[in-house]
């Protein structure tokens, strides 16, 4: 007894007002963390530019939208960025796919509360194929931008610039669109007081 009577519906209600706040910070903040490695990646693209005027009196030359391996850098680097995002995004829905199935056949909908047994096995379900994906794609990465450095250094550059560059802006609006999701949601849980309902 600590001498006051909780009210836990008052306090959920604060709780998810808070997660709100949370949600636009990080949308906030992350634009601050994209920069970072923007920057970083620019950087290193700088580098390799200067290196290869060492070896190639013309690079600056070639580093023009007219120079065919530039251009198709540039394309390609794009091309990857817009890649990842779908194959995150597949690898997301792969795993709800998965745990909605699973809650279907193993799992009872009308019941008041969820076994826990249950509920880890959904969790686990839903991280195994996040993570299998989210490996899977890095390996492609990895390996796609390791064999383009021998390809073609004047293509490379284009291909780190493109993914610089689209991967700035597709990172903030996906930064951007997961804030306003959650967002969306708690208006409707803490301002509309809708929860559980079909707006919901």
């Amino acid at each position: 007894d600590f001498g006051f009577t909780p009210d836990f519906e008052n306090a959920k209600h604060q709780l998810e007002k808070g997660d709100g706040a949370g949600n636009t910070f990080k949308a906030t903040a992350k634009p601050v963390l994209i920069g970072t490695a923007v920057v970083g990646a620019t950087t290193m693209v700088f580098g390799i530019i200067m290196m290869l005027k060492g070896i190639y009196p013309d690079t600056i030359e070639k580093l023009s939208l007219v120079h065919p391996e530039a251009i198709m850098g540039l394309l390609m680097g794009g091309a990857v960025i817009y890649w990842f995002t779908g194959a995150s995004t597949q690898a997301v829905v792969t795993g709800a796919y998965r745990a909605v199935v699973y809650i279907k056949d193993n799992m009872k909908l009308d019941a008041a509360t969820a076994a826990t047994d249950a509920s880890k096995e959904v969790v686990r379900i839903c991280t195994q194929y996040a993570q299998r994906g989210m490996v899977n794609i890095f390996i492609v990465i990895f390996c796609f931008s390791l064999s383009l450095a021998f390809f073609d250094p004047f293509f490379f550059i284009g291909y780190l610039v493109g993914m610089a560059f689209f991967g700035l802006f597709q990172a903030i609006f996906m930064a951007n669109a997961g804030g306003a999701w959650d967002n969306a949601k708690k208006i409707v849980e803490v301002e509309l007081k809708m929860k559980n309902t079909p707006l919901h």
